[in-house]
């Protein structure tokens, strides 16, 4: 008789504990966190995901420290601009919200002008730069080095061109 109590508890046990119950569950996603990858950003709670924003950043990183806004239930939500992403080599260019960059950047999201989870590519410009030589440059010996700042938008970097001549 003990043996049938014992095996008929433990299997009201076993089969309580292998039925899937989330009404006692707490809300583990209450802070919402954002997970940042490669291929975009997630966001833990489904509440949230009403008015969540979901960066795809193709290829770019935000800033060491620095926390995107995970969705835009305020009146007014910033988005983050080029001090706060980066791509080595490109300059950011704007979030679009379609993945052919047609239309404006959008810089900011409202309540009032989206709904649901909105999706944001970021874009980004190879940087460039262009050289101008004179036609005529007398210089001394066989090699004519030009070393500046590039300026204007690019003010961090450096240009240097190093031009070698066989000629007399």
């Amino acid at each position: 008789m003990k043996k049938r109590l014992v095996s008929m508890i433990l299997s009201a046990v076993l089969f309580a504990t292998s039925v899937p119950v989330t009404a006692f569950a707490e809300d583990a996603n209450a802070q919402n966190p954002v997970m940042h990858s490669e291929e975009g950003t997630s966001q833990g709670s489904n509440a949230r995901k009403e008015s969540g924003i979901d960066y795809k950043k193709n290829g770019g990183t935000f800033a060491e420290g620095y926390t995107a806004p995970s969705n835009y239930d305020e009146p007014v939500t910033e988005l983050p601009g080029a001090e706060q992403i980066t791509k080595a080599g490109y300059e950011f260019a704007g979030w679009y919200d379609n993945e052919e960059f047609n239309g404006e950047p959008v810089t900011s999201l409202s309540t009032a002008d989206h709904s649901g989870s909105v999706v944001l590519y970021a874009k980004w410009t190879e940087r460039y730069y262009y050289v101008d030589i004179p036609q005529t440059v007398n210089a001394d010996g066989d090699k004519l080095t030009i070393k500046a700042d590039a300026g204007g938008l690019y003010d961090k970097d450096h240009v240097s061109v190093t031009v070698q001549s066989e000629n007399d």
